[in-house]
């Protein structure tokens, strides 16, 4: 008989695993089924976990409403555990609002909220290499392929200092693919300045 408690930890990684491998649609039945199971691990840091794949994953639905349905509750979440504790919190909710404005067609304030969550992340380097592949993945997207290669590039690195070499090297396979220089151009930083200081606007205002 394996207990609760054993069962939602099973189910949890092997949903973040899913994840972080780009399985959604087994990442969404695992972390459901950890979920259900959740009451086994009362006050938990894994639940956090838990809340931040789950709401993560969601924001990979294609349908952008069901999946602001999801994520909003979850939202909530962990802005209650934000608020008693901003140094193990806050990356984490602003890593998820980035995938909200995402969702709601505002890739700028995306953009800044992933550069916030990485530089939140503090301790949390795995993390820190997550925010900096979904703001690759996010400049990718809105065809900024010098900043896209940079964050890809930062998210090798950490995910390595991690010990994930298995993801590294996912990420390796898929800038060489999508054709992601790892170099650093030179005028990245104004780039990212300019970025910055624009207000909120459409994908069309990015600069490349």
């Amino acid at each position: 008989v394996v207990s609760a408690s054993t069962t939602c930890w099973l189910k949890l990684y092997d949903g973040v695993a899913a994840y972080w491998f780009g399985d959604h649609a087994r990442a969404a039945q695992a972390l459901a089924e950890a979920e259900a199971v959740a009451w086994a691990l009362p006050a938990h840091i894994d639940l956090a976990y838990l809340t931040l794949f789950r709401a993560l994953n969601a924001a990979q639905d294609t349908d952008k409403d069901r999946a602001l349905a999801e994520i909003l509750p979850l939202r909530e979440r962990l802005a209650r555990w934000r608020s008693r504790n901003p140094s193990t919190f806050e990356h984490r909710l602003i890593m998820l609002e980035a995938e909200i404005a995402r969702l709601q067609g505002q890739p700028l304030e995306a953009l800044r909220a992933f550069d916030a969550a990485i530089a939140a992340s503090g301790a949390f380097v795995h993390e820190r290499a997550l925010a900096e592949e979904l703001a690759g993945d996010l400049c990718r997207q809105e065809g900024l392929v010098h900043l896209a290669g940079r964050y890809a590039s930062a998210a090798q690195d950490h995910y390595s200092a991690w010990g994930a070499a298995a993801k590294a090297a996912q990420l390796r396979t898929k800038a060489a693919a999508l054709g992601l220089a790892a170099d650093r151009p030179p005028d990245l930083t104004a780039m990212l300045d300019s970025i910055r200081a624009r207000p909120e606007g459409s994908a069309a205002e990015f600069p490349e």
